[in-house]
């Protein structure tokens, strides 16, 4: 191995940024092929929705009217809506949806695999990497994702609904929610880089991730939200500046804003499974991490 574990355990930064380094032009390609398909998907389902279920007409006529008054404006909008209730939009948009989840949750497994396979000095190819991520542990990202999501918009709505009692209750409950969802940190690694079955996953994360630890990552994730507005905000300024060059700035923007987000979610994936090695015992046996 490289001593990429090491340094977790060690020099947590170093070890995050060196493998990113090593990750995040493999984690770019993917992306690439995962964002150019939801727009190509995208665009064909909701063309498939639009033309099956909506009447262009209806928007002929009311477009031609400038200036409709507040009954006609609310006619237009009651009559939009029982457009895009019936089943020849939903179905098509449902569908839509089920695919962009199991596009993107395919796009993070990648990234995971990617990673690990780098902290474990496989150095396999991208196109190893690729189909080594066609997989059915994709849909069980899904089901874990799905899981996790269920609980913190729990937590979260408790401490919403407690401010009918005090808003300094309300207050409190939010910052334990958010220490709390901290200590959900190892659940996704644990379940895809160590191979933990469901439940084991979350002791292995609430063991490691204790609630002094949680406030701590709390904090740092504060520091970390606070850095990256100000790199979204300079990105942004960036692109802003690209997209007023006729055509080609529209493309210069687009390219930045997807290797901001490739670059981004390489440093997430990289942080996610350095914290699995981080509290790990080992690294775990071949035995025990099919994933490689």
């Amino acid at each position: 191995m490289n001593n990429y574990i090491n340094l977790f355990k060690s020099d947590f930064f170093s070890g995050v940024l060196a493998v990113t380094k090593k990750t995040w032009l493999k984690v770019l390609y993917a992306y690439l092929m995962y964002y150019f398909s939801m727009l190509i998907l995208g665009g064909l389902f909701a063309l498939v929705a639009i033309s099956s279920s909506i009447d262009l007409s209806f928007f002929t006529k009311n477009l031609g009217n400038p200036n409709p008054s507040q009954q006609e404006t609310l006619l237009f909008i009651q009559q939009f809506s029982d457009m895009i209730a019936t089943p020849e939009f939903l179905v098509p948009m449902i569908i839509l949806f089920v695919i962009l989840l199991v596009m993107g949750s395919w796009n993070y497994y990648f990234a995971f695999i990617t990673t690990n396979s780098e902290v474990k000095s496989k150095n396999k190819k991208f196109g190893q990497l690729l189909r080594q991520s066609f997989s059915v542990e994709i849909f069980k990202l899904i089901g874990i994702s799905l899981l996790l999501n269920i609980i913190i918009w729990l937590l979260f709505v408790i401490a919403i609904m407690s401010a009918g009692i005090s808003p300094l209750l309300a207050f409190i409950l939010f910052i334990v929610a958010c220490v709390a969802c901290m200590r959900f940190a190892l659940v996704i690694p644990a379940f895809v880089v160590g191979n933990y079955n469901f439940s084991s996953s979350f002791a292995f994360s609430f063991y490691h991730i204790t609630w002094k630890r949680a406030l701590k990552y709390f904090g740092i994730s504060i520091l970390a939200m606070l850095v990256l507005m100000g790199v979204s905000l300079i990105i942004g300024l960036l692109s802003g500046l690209f997209a007023l060059i006729p055509f080609l700035g529209i493309i210069i923007q687009t390219l930045v804003n997807i290797a901001f987000g490739a670059i981004m979610m390489a440093v997430m994936t990289s942080i996610m499974v350095g914290l699995f090695y981080r509290y790990s015992e080992v690294p775990k046996t071949e035995e025990s991490t099919e994933i490689e």
